[in-house]
């Protein structure tokens, strides 16, 4: 703005050098220009928009942090099976040890194809396996809820900091 100031006066100074016609075409040309720089919000600075910057961090971590810790929610430890776990396990198995012969995956199928004298033996492996993979996925959310966490302390320190500039 301060630059479009100094032209205007640029231009006054020498009109008498300039030809009428040119004078009054270059005042609207400046008018035009001055006019669409209306549109344009001197407020806004760089501070401003680095606030908005961290602030839109700040809640994108905030959210992830809610929905990491959400699903968490959902991860339980099994001491029983359902059917369908039975089943699964049962599945499992037979793909582990490339029994190609089951039919069907039920218990009767298994131990008749199998020397195992119960499916007691198969449906533990199964439940070990399963309560691992559920402790890597607790491990894993809990890793990176720290990291979520330091990343929220820098927005708040952040902003708090550009709070104290404006």
């Amino acid at each position: 703005m301060e630059k479009l100031t100094h032209l205007m006066q640029l231009i006054d100074a020498n009109s008498s050098v300039l030809p009428e016609g040119v004078y009054l075409e270059m005042c609207n040309d400046l008018k035009g220009v001055h006019d669409n720089m209306k549109g344009f919000d001197d407020t806004a600075s760089y501070d401003d928009v680095r606030y908005a910057e961290i602030s839109h961090d700040l809640h994108r971590t905030v959210m992830i942090i809610e929905k990491i810790m959400k699903r968490m929610k959902g991860y339980r430890f099994r001491k029983r099976m359902s059917k369908k776990m039975k089943r699964r396990a049962i599945i499992d198995w037979a793909n582990q040890t490339n029994l190609t012969s089951l039919i069907e995956y039920t218990e009767e199928a298994l131990l008749e194809c199998t020397n195992l004298k119960s499916v007691n033996f198969v449906y533990k492996w199964y439940l070990d396996k399963y309560n691992e993979q559920i402790r890597f996925k607790i491990d894993s959310a809990k890793d990176a809820l720290e990291d979520l966490y330091s990343e929220r302390d820098l927005h708040v320190e952040s902003l708090a900091y550009e709070m104290r500039l404006v």
